[in-house]
């Protein structure tokens, strides 16, 4: 009687079966560190582009506060003096001093019907 054994062949071995295993392994750790350094790379890059948008809305509120400054600067500029009002304005027209907004000052102008047109 002859005895034979027969042998798997290669890609069918135990030393096949542990270096599929370690391959998977590794693709799947290798797959989670590209994954990661991917989303710190794309964390960074947002932090950039919400500090770039951040230094923008800074600008722009800082000019548009010049730009009040300025109107405001003008507008004071232009109304009279309250004294040089009173004694111009006849006293049909009233000055009022609103008191939910102390600094604005509006006019009311009423007219001979009893409308009043608001003006500033």
């Amino acid at each position: 009687m002859i005895n034979f054994r027969i042998v798997p062949p290669l890609w069918a071995n135990t030393y096949a079966y542990m270096l599929y295993v370690l391959l998977i392994v590794g693709s799947i750790y290798a797959l989670f560190r590209y994954r990661t350094r991917a989303l710190a790379l794309q964390k960074l890059a947002l932090e950039d582009t919400v500090a770039l948008r951040t230094s923008e809305l800074r600008e722009k509120q800082e000019s548009m506060m010049q730009s009040i400054e300025y109107a405001s600067l003008i507008q004071s500029s232009i109304l009279p003096l309250e004294a040089e009002l009173h004694s111009v304005i006849p006293p049909a027209f009233h000055h009022l001093q609103t008191p939910r907004w102390s600094e604005w000052r509006f006019l009311l102008v009423a007219s001979g019907r009893g409308a009043f047109l608001p003006g500033f």
